[in-house]
């Protein structure tokens, strides 16, 4: 609650931010209950792994340790990701008995992506929403997104991807042996904002963000992250990082690789799985 007796939804804005800690954040935002939203760039390269991800079936571990590439887990759902220096990261968390969040979760996807595709109008990018994780265009994936419960909060992550580092994604994934041929599948079903040839910076596409919230949610408080929040985050850190977790055995097979939505195909023979 503001001075005035308004109530304001708290956007923080962490740039530059370690990549396994920013990944920590949203964990430590929803144990601490706090409605907001985070718009951050992570300063470093990091894999993050989907909640249901097991990561000894597919990660190459020796060419993440001989690259300096740490490994966290998160707690919500999606596919392995690579944080790097060139994407802007959005964390929405919000409590579950916010009655101005939908509920069921295809229609949660839907609601947090439209919010971001106005980011991407309002830059001259014309996306569109692809159920139930992506954000395309021109049906090549520019943000990828997941979502999940902690504690009572519901978390809503993605990136929006002003560069990608195609050459590391393909070198992390073991159990593809083609990684030329892997390089050119990722490129032909990812774009980036570089890409589509449009000319913003970091600061822009922040500030149109920013732009976009205010205009949905009216009352906005722009904030620096508290040192106690971001201490908790790295005491999270340092629990997801652990070996225990990253490595821990989930069931999942990982018989398929998913680019896109609805675009999977076999690590051996890079052809093309229908589903």
């Amino acid at each position: 609650m503001g001075k005035d007796g308004k109530r304001y939804l708290i956007v923080f804005v962490a740039p530059h931010l370690k990549a396994t800690t920013s990944v920590a954040l949203f964990h430590a935002l929803a144990k601490k209950q706090i409605e907001c939203i985070v718009i951050t760039e992570p300063s470093d390269t990091c894999v993050s792994l989907g909640y249901f991800d097991n990561a000894n079936r597919f990660l190459d571990f020796n060419y993440c340790k001989a690259h300096n590439i740490p490994i966290i887990r998160r707690y919500t759902g999606g596919g392995t990701v690579l944080l790097h220096p060139g994407q802007i990261f959005y964390q929405f968390i919000f409590s579950k008995s916010n009655k101005t969040i939908p509920f069921k979760i295809e229609n949660v996807y839907k609601y947090f992506s439209n919010i971001v595709i106005e980011v991407y109008k309002s830059l001259g990018i014309n996306a569109f929403y692809k159920p139930i994780a992506d954000i395309v265009v021109n049906d090549k994936k520019i943000s990828g997104q997941g979502a999940g419960d902690i504690e009572n909060m519901l978390v809503f992550v993605g990136n929006m991807l002003m560069d990608f580092d195609f050459d590391t994604m393909a070198n992390i994934v073991s159990y593809v042996k083609d990684k030329d041929n892997f390089k050119i599948i990722l490129k032909d079903n990812i774009t980036t904002i570089k890409r589509e040839n449009i000319n913003v910076t970091k600061e822009d596409v922040v500030n149109a963000f920013i732009d976009v919230l205010r205009a949905k949610f009216s009352n906005l408080e722009i904030l620096s992250l508290p040192k106690d929040i971001l201490d908790f985050a790295r005491d999270l850190e340092t629990e997801l990082t652990s070996y225990d977790v990253i490595t821990e055995d989930t069931g999942k097979e990982h018989k398929i690789f998913k680019i896109k939505e609805n675009y999977f195909i076999d690590p051996n023979t890079l052809e093309r799985v229908i589903l």
